[in-house]
Protein backbone atom coordinates (compact mmCIF):
# COMPACT_ATOMS: atom_id res chain seq x y z
CA UNK A 1 0.00 0.00 0.00
CA UNK A 2 2.79 2.73 0.84
CA UNK A 3 4.10 1.42 -2.53
CA UNK A 4 1.34 2.85 -4.54
CA UNK A 5 1.42 5.63 -2.39
CA UNK A 6 4.90 6.96 -3.11
CA UNK A 7 4.49 6.33 -6.29
CA UNK A 8 1.35 8.29 -6.76
CA UNK A 9 2.36 11.35 -4.48
CA UNK A 10 5.98 10.95 -6.81
CA UNK A 11 3.57 10.89 -10.26
CA UNK A 12 2.07 13.80 -9.11
CA UNK A 13 4.67 15.74 -8.00
CA UNK A 14 7.22 15.31 -10.82
CA UNK A 15 3.95 16.29 -13.32
CA UNK A 16 3.10 19.48 -11.10
CA UNK A 17 6.75 20.43 -11.11
CA UNK A 18 7.25 19.68 -15.04
CA UNK A 19 4.35 22.06 -15.64
CA UNK A 20 5.67 24.25 -13.29
CA UNK A 21 9.04 24.58 -14.61
CA UNK A 22 8.15 24.38 -18.07
CA UNK A 23 5.66 27.10 -18.52
CA UNK A 24 5.88 29.66 -16.07
CA UNK A 25 9.78 29.52 -15.20
CA UNK A 26 10.23 29.21 -18.73
CA UNK A 27 12.42 32.40 -18.67
CA UNK A 28 14.33 31.66 -16.34
CA UNK A 29 15.91 28.37 -18.62
CA UNK A 30 14.84 28.91 -22.14
CA UNK A 31 14.76 25.33 -22.78
CA UNK A 32 11.93 23.47 -24.60
CA UNK A 33 13.17 19.63 -24.72
CA UNK A 34 14.72 19.20 -21.63
CA UNK A 35 12.35 19.82 -19.02
CA UNK A 36 10.24 16.95 -20.90
CA UNK A 37 13.37 14.43 -21.31
CA UNK A 38 13.83 14.64 -17.69
CA UNK A 39 10.19 13.83 -16.94
CA UNK A 40 9.87 11.44 -19.28
CA UNK A 41 13.07 9.55 -17.67
CA UNK A 42 11.53 10.46 -14.17
CA UNK A 43 8.40 8.51 -15.57
CA UNK A 44 9.84 5.66 -16.60
CA UNK A 45 12.37 5.51 -12.93
CA UNK A 46 8.78 6.06 -10.83
CA UNK A 47 6.85 3.44 -13.14
CA UNK A 48 10.16 0.97 -12.88
CA UNK A 49 10.39 1.39 -8.96
CA UNK A 50 6.78 0.95 -8.83
CA UNK A 51 6.74 -2.64 -10.22
CA UNK A 52 10.01 -3.54 -8.49
CA UNK A 53 8.55 -2.40 -4.87
CA UNK A 54 10.62 0.57 -4.25
CA UNK A 55 9.66 3.40 -1.76
CA UNK A 56 12.21 5.98 -2.01
CA UNK A 57 13.18 6.17 -5.38
CA UNK A 58 10.42 7.51 -7.04
CA UNK A 59 10.54 10.40 -4.28
CA UNK A 60 13.86 10.73 -4.67
CA UNK A 61 13.00 11.59 -8.23
CA UNK A 62 10.49 13.34 -7.98
CA UNK A 63 12.63 15.69 -5.62
CA UNK A 64 15.52 15.47 -7.67
CA UNK A 65 13.64 17.09 -10.92
CA UNK A 66 12.75 19.94 -8.86
CA UNK A 67 15.97 20.26 -6.87
CA UNK A 68 17.86 19.51 -10.01
CA UNK A 69 16.33 22.60 -11.83
CA UNK A 70 17.13 25.01 -8.87
CA UNK A 71 20.78 23.45 -8.33
CA UNK A 72 21.23 24.76 -11.80
CA UNK A 73 19.43 27.17 -12.04
CA UNK A 74 21.71 28.95 -9.35
CA UNK A 75 25.13 27.56 -10.66
CA UNK A 76 24.67 27.84 -14.51
CA UNK A 77 27.34 29.71 -15.82
CA UNK A 78 26.58 31.78 -19.45
CA UNK A 79 29.43 32.04 -21.41
CA UNK A 80 30.54 32.78 -25.69
CA UNK A 81 32.16 30.12 -27.36
CA UNK A 82 34.73 30.33 -29.90
CA UNK A 83 32.30 31.72 -32.75
CA UNK A 84 30.53 34.35 -30.92
CA UNK A 85 27.52 32.49 -29.76
CA UNK A 86 26.25 32.32 -25.75
CA UNK A 87 26.31 28.69 -24.28
CA UNK A 88 24.88 27.81 -21.14
CA UNK A 89 25.78 24.71 -18.67
CA UNK A 90 22.44 24.69 -16.92
CA UNK A 91 21.06 21.38 -18.63
CA UNK A 92 24.03 19.56 -17.90
CA UNK A 93 24.06 20.78 -14.38
CA UNK A 94 20.00 19.99 -14.38
CA UNK A 95 20.27 16.46 -15.56
CA UNK A 96 23.08 15.55 -13.23
CA UNK A 97 21.24 16.56 -9.94
CA UNK A 98 18.45 15.01 -11.69
CA UNK A 99 20.56 11.17 -11.86
CA UNK A 100 22.51 12.13 -8.67
CA UNK A 101 18.72 11.99 -6.50
CA UNK A 102 17.83 8.87 -8.47
CA UNK A 103 20.67 7.10 -7.86
CA UNK A 104 20.96 8.22 -4.04
CA UNK A 105 17.26 6.78 -4.05
CA UNK A 106 18.41 3.55 -5.27
CA UNK A 107 20.84 3.34 -3.11
CA UNK A 108 18.52 3.82 -0.06
CA UNK A 109 16.09 1.35 -1.21
CA UNK A 110 18.95 -1.69 -1.41
CA UNK A 111 20.41 -0.35 1.67
CA UNK A 112 17.25 -0.50 3.71
CA UNK A 113 16.34 -3.88 2.09
CA UNK A 114 19.53 -5.37 2.72
CA UNK A 115 18.92 -3.79 6.42
CA UNK A 116 15.61 -6.13 6.90
CA UNK A 117 16.36 -9.34 8.61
Amino acid sequence: MKNKVSAAVSLILLVAAFFIIRFPLYSWHDMKEMPLYLMLAGLMVIMLSFASGKKLTPVMTAVGYAAGFFISYFFSVTSIDSHGASTNNMFVIWAIAFIACVFIGLIADIMKKQRKP
